[in-house]
Parts: structure tokens; C-alpha cells; sequence
């Protein structure tokens, strides 16, 4: 086994890791595959109907916010499905894993193949 047979192995897993950090790094770098988004937004009070009774201020005089959900892709490092065909499932440890996983268990295979044909020295 020469350098190219490994290289060449080693190409697949090599080029998927890349694309999906490329992705990743695309999509802000968030640490769970994420398709909605949960986050606190600021509330105008001309917005608000009930901000003249009062119920959305602070003491301070800071503005109000409100939790919304919104539609977002973000492809992260780690998958969250809930189930196993769940479509979080989908990270770059998953991607790129079992590229990983296979190449080196042929490696391996063909490193055992190897020294096992070899005549045994004394």
C-alpha cells in the first residue's frame, strides 16, 4: 500500500468534511442544526396595543421585548433529531463522520491484508 492508494482513500472524506464546514461556516456557525429560531425582539410601543395600560414597561425605561419564532437554517456541528428519520439529524458530524469511519477501515483492512500475507521471518 503506497501513498496514492491512501490519499486516494482518503479524497471522499477529505472533500465532504470540507463542504460541510464550508456550510457550517455559511450558515453562522452554530454548535446544533437549527431550522427555526427562537429569539427575544423589541417591542415599539406604537406596535403594541396594550402600551398604554402599561403592562410592557420596565422600571428602567429599557424597551420591552417579545419572544418570536422565525424560520432560520443553520447547519451545525452536532445534530438534535428528536427521532431517528428526523430531518436535524443532518450536522457535519454526521456528514462527515462515516466518510471518516469507512476510509479508515478499509485502511485498516488493507494494513491486516498486507501483513498477513507476508511469510513470517525468524
Amino acid at each position: 500500500m503506497n501513498i496514492k492508494t491512501v490519499l486516494l482513500i482518503l479524497a471522499i472524506p477529505i472533500l465532504l468534511t470540507v463542504a460541510a464546514l464550508g456550510l457550517w461556516v455559511g450558515t453562522e456557525r452554530h454548535a446544533y442544526t437549527k431550522y427555526q429560531v427562537v429569539e427575544r425582539v423589541p417591542v415599539e410601543p406604537a406596535d403594541d396595543i396594550f402600551a398604554a395600560t402599561g403592562l410592557f414597561d420596565s422600571a428602567d425605561g429599557a424597551p420591552a421585548f417579545r419572544t418570536v419564532q422565525r424560520d432560520s437554517f443553520h447547519f451545525g456541528l452536532l445534530p438534535t433529531p428528536q427521532g431517528l428519520l428526523d430531518k436535524h439529524v443532518f450536522s457535519v458530524l454526521t456528514i462527515a463522520g462515516p466518510p471518516w469511519a469507512i476510509a479508515f477501515g478499509i485502511i485498516g483492512w488493507l494494513v491486516w491484508r498486507r501483513r498477513r500475507s507476508r511469510p513470517l521471518q525468524e
